[in-house]
């Protein structure tokens, strides 16, 4: 009995509460190691160490009533297929809120620009880009609602919310990052930018023209094919505006 601690003894050392502990013996999957004459649940280090994997079950959501599955029929190889699953499910986690921390970084930074660099022009060193093109409209064409809901049926898969507009006298294309489904490429190199918060197409092509107007004016030598990039989450900054990148590669 000495060797032995009390529910609350146990509740204490495992940050639980002894509701959380009565729940788990009541559910078959926690018991104490001994009752004591007066009534007493009294646990040893097993019971401890039972606790501490069914915390660490929990902590990986698995449902008590599953985890009294699992210690019913004691089988290893379901334990190991289960913890794999749970690692390719952390993994995948993992992955998208890498993906919302950098979109987050990502948004402050434009915050940053808008107060620093706002209507001025940088420079940006660009490694070759692979472009797979989704759509061409012609130049006139203003991008609407339905033309979005007929790239998610053909291009689901892909992230509309940033694609990519490259324009030329007659045309423009819709197009998305592919390193598998390659259409066109954009050369690596440097290229000029300015980042620009429009709120009708009209305004975006008063801003485009004073893109175009501000490089002529610093002689800056360019070629290709005028870049827009469509930076839709950023515009969380500005609910009544868009967000646009408008670039161009330096000779």
């Amino acid at each position: 009995m000495k060797n032995y601690i009390t529910i609350s003894q146990l509740a204490t050392i495992t940050d639980l509460s002894i509701h959380q502990l009565r729940y788990f013996e009541e559910k078959g999957i926690l018991f104490p190691g001994i009752v004591a004459e007066n009534g007493y649940r009294m646990y040893g280090t097993n019971e401890i160490y039972n606790l501490i994997h069914i915390i660490f079950l929990r902590e990986l959501d698995i449902s008590v009533k599953d985890i009294y599955f699992l210690r019913e029929q004691d089988d290893r190889a379901k334990y190991v297929g289960l913890l794999e699953k749970k690692r390719t499910e952390i993994d995948d986690k993992i992955t998208r809120l890498q993906s919302l921390q950098s979109k987050i970084t990502e948004v402050l930074e434009i915050n940053d620009y808008e107060n620093t660099f706002i209507d001025d022009l940088l420079y940006e060193d660009m490694e070759t880009q692979n472009l797979k093109v989704l759509k061409q409209f012609p130049i006139n064409h203003l991008l609407n609602a339905k033309d979005i809901h007929e790239l998610h049926k053909d291009f689901g898969k892909y992230d509309l919310m940033n694609m990519i507009e490259l324009y030329d006298y007659k045309q423009y294309s819709l197009c998305v990052e592919d390193v598998e489904s390659t259409d066109l490429e954009l050369d690596k190199g440097r290229y000029v930018y300015q980042i620009v918060f429009v709120k009708s197409d009209e305004e975006a092509e008063v801003k485009t023209n004073e893109f175009f107007d501000l490089i002529k004016q610093r002689k800056i030598k360019v070629r290709g094919k005028l870049i827009v990039k469509n930076l839709y989450q950023y515009s969380i900054l500005d609910s009544k505006s868009i967000c646009i990148k408008l670039m161009l590669k330096t000779k």
